[in-house]
């Protein structure tokens, strides 16, 4: 899927569509058109190439959208400036971000888990339940508390994705 954009016939760009409008002005299914691209310029329609420059996200960001029609080459031509960051962070910097913010989702999923299994601690239902089954709860209870302390360990400094952590399996509630 590519852009399109409409230019007039003084060669000014009107209108900029990620797809081609189904209808426009009294041109009905203008997106059969999109394999025609004569039809399509006879309409004042060009297809848009991005000439954006990849960057640097430490150091670089980009400046706002700018389109020209390319009247040789029948294309509207997308380009984003690349601009330096005033003050850009440093890979240590972006990393200790990533970190934290990892570590902090980790509290968060370990918390509602433990909450969602607090069930499991009533006198009742352990009662109901057996040792057994108790025991099982309580060592995955335990090895959900012990992620936290584990995952800040300079073994696992390294680990920033939460998909990266290997959970404990829950018991089966029903035995």
């Amino acid at each position: 899927m590519s852009e399109w954009a409409y230019v007039n016939g003084e060669f000014e760009i009107q209108e900029v569509h990620g797809i081609l409008p189904k209808n426009w002005r009294n041109v009905s299914n203008l997106h059969a058109f999109e394999n025609t691209p004569e039809i399509l310029q006879s309409l004042g329609w060009y297809p848009v190439v991005d000439t954006t420059q990849p960057i640097d996200i430490l150091t670089q960001t980009y400046g706002p959208v700018e389109y020209t029609f390319d009247r040789p080459q029948n294309v509207v031509t997308k380009n984003s400036p690349v601009v330096a960051v005033e003050n850009p962070i440093t890979q240590e910097q972006l990393f200790a971000s990533q970190r934290q913010d990892f570590l902090s989702q980790l509290l968060q999923i370990v918390q509602r888990r433990l909450q969602e299994s607090d069930w499991t601690q009533l006198p009742d239902v352990q009662e109901d339940k057996g040792t057994a089954w108790v025991s099982l709860w309580k060592d995955y209870r335990k090895q959900l508390r012990g992620l936290l302390e584990q995952y800040a360990t300079p073994e696992y400094q390294h680990v920033i994705h939460i998909n990266d952590v290997v959970w404990p399996s829950q018991p089966d509630s029903n035995n």
